[in-house]
């Protein structure tokens, strides 16, 4: 081989090498990738800038929706993502929807119980039981204030439970000229009973019987 060759083969593998150095062998991390390292001390820091800077009050770490999301979050393995102000606001508006459509399914329910409440105040007696047909008569004892609804019930309870006393109650309007102003019926009307599952049932009852009270 001639010395030229071997110099210039020599230069040639001199240029194609290069020392290895250790910066190879890592690669920058972007600031949102790094991981802190969990300890105590810093959790209770970090815990506490966050109830003074947000406002919150001391027994917030108390709270079980606070301790339930802190466990949710223990659970990720590659850290957790918190929503946006876009993303936050449509589940709370969404949320809402949600709830009120369970308000709604139950609305009825509720106004049922608090007229019943409402009702007691006013009067003792039953409601009509076919049963016990004289559970619902009302106390007409002297000494026993005025019972007017549980009255009320006793007279429409008569009246429904015959269609004797409806033909007699119809007959009574006719010769007495009852007026009638209740949508312009043209025949005389009958007494309403209530039912205790309708709330507004009462009302309807009440309604009636003072239209129809001469």
């Amino acid at each position: 081989m001639l010395p030229e060759d071997s110099k210039a083969r020599q230069e040639a593998v001199k240029a194609t090498m290069t020392q290895s150095q250790v910066n190879t062998h890592f690669h920058k991390l972007d600031p949102s990738e790094w991981k802190i390292l969990y300890l105590d001390e810093v959790f209770k820091t970090a815990a506490i800038e966050w109830l003074i800077q947000t406002n919150q009050p001391i027994q917030a770490f108390e709270h079980p929706s606070f301790i339930n999301m802190m466990n949710i979050a223990l659970q990720a393995t590659c850290g957790i993502k918190l929503p946006n102000c876009k993303q936050t606001r449509e589940s709370i508006i969404e949320l809402f929807r949600d709830q009120m459509g369970k308000l709604q399914e139950c609305l009825a329910h509720i106004i049922n119980l608090a007229t019943q409440a409402l009702i007691l105040t006013r009067s003792k007696a039953k409601y009509y039981n076919p049963h016990q047909i004289d559970e619902h008569l009302p106390d007409t004892s002297l000494d026993v204030e005025r019972d007017e609804l549980g009255l009320i019930w006793a007279i429409v309870v008569k009246e429904c439970s015959s269609s004797q006393r409806k033909a007699l109650f119809k007959d009574i309007q006719v010769r007495d000229a009852v007026e009638n102003t209740e949508a312009k019926a043209s025949e005389p009307l009958q007494l309403l009973l209530d039912m205790k599952v309708c709330w507004g049932s009462t009302y309807i009852m009440l309604h009636r019987a003072e239209l129809l009270r001469q």
